[in-house]
């Protein structure tokens, strides 16, 4: 296994997990501009993988963790999502994770548009 490529999966995998929690958290934050807020420019981006089948992020780390040689723990989907279906022991389907992540982030662009309209 090359372990460079597995820190890089790994940060690529903090990166992820940290814009998802900025999507939700984000909301919160009050920034003066509409055109360089980046929790707006975040969530546009987040629509757009549901509509690709699926997180360029998620892509880019399996593809990463293959080249590494390692196992990887589910078919599809992020490294996140395996370590939350083993933890809770709820498999959610592909599309309902799909389906909740684009309203969340269409949420997060309509309260940003109630915000500045």
């Amino acid at each position: 296994m090359n372990g460079f490529l597995i820190k890089l999966a790994k940060i690529i995998f903090i990166i992820h997990i940290s814009w998802v929690l900025f999507i939700i958290y984000g909301i919160f934050f009050r920034l003066p501009s509409l055109l360089l807020n980046p929790h707006l420019i975040m969530s546009a981006l987040a629509m757009i993988a549901p509509i690709i089948n699926e997180c360029p992020l998620t892509t880019l780390e399996r593809f990463i963790r293959k080249k590494a040689g390692q196992k990887l723990v589910r078919d599809r989907g992020s490294l996140f999502l395996g370590i939350l279906e083993d933890k809770t022991n709820i498999k959610l389907p592909q599309i309902s994770i799909r389906i909740f992540g684009f309203f969340l982030a269409l949420f997060g662009m309509f309260v940003h548009y109630k915000r500045f309209f």
